[in-house]
């Protein structure tokens, strides 16, 4: 039952670490990177012709500041619609925090409990994810952004065969898909903070 939890996870960590390809791996999904960019080409649209397409994307903002956050958030939104999810590695979690925490107030004199336990932005979940790349925080809309598993191949699991030279047994799992982003002006990424 370990080999398949370790057989689990590593699909899961692969799986996650494609959604942020930049398009330069052909063997992985096309992920965040490429999607929200403004150059290269996302479902057949190119980023350079059609600036309609483009996501928006900082990439001269190094410092993180809460204006830029709220920057980049104004420019993925309009009317009612705005990200509804942040996603960023734990450094980036880390410098927020760092921005949030001279805004901490203790309730209590005799007990003060320091740091928060979840941080949100404009009322949205930040999210730390491990496979998410140094220097980027991403802010999607969730309602015009979608996994797309292939309907043959998702998960297929085929049958465990025994080599003829080892004393083990062997399956294959197969997956196919596409992340799919059907308004790519609603998705933004800071894509070059290093502080």
């Amino acid at each position: 039952m370990s080999k398949v939890r370790n057989a689990e996870k590593t699909i899961r960590d692969n799986l996650n670490t494609a959604l942020f390809n930049d398009g330069s791996d052909s063997k992985q999904i096309q992920g965040l990177r490429l999607a929200i960019n403004t150059s290269g080409t996302y479902g057949g649209i190119a980023h350079g012709s059609y600036s309609w397409w483009n996501g928006q994307v900082d990439s001269s903002t190094t410092t993180l500041t809460l204006s830029a956050m709220q920057g980049l958030y104004g420019d993925c939104g309009e009317g009612s619609e705005y990200p509804d999810i942040l996603i960023a590695d734990q450094d980036m979690f880390d410098r927020y925090w760092n921005l949030l925490q001279p805004q901490q107030r203790f309730a209590s004199e005799e007990m003060a409990k320091g740091g928060f336990k979840s941080l949100l932005f404009n009322g949205q979940p930040f999210v730390v994810d491990a496979a998410c790349p140094a220097g980027y925080l991403f802010m999607l809309n969730l309602e015009y952004f979608d996994l797309m598993p292939h309907k043959d191949e998702n998960f297929r699991f085929e049958k465990f065969i025994k080599p003829i030279n080892q004393n083990i047994k062997l399956a294959k799992v197969y997956w196919m898909g596409a992340v799919a982003s059907s308004n790519n002006r609603r998705h933004g990424a800071l894509s070059a903070i290093t502080a």
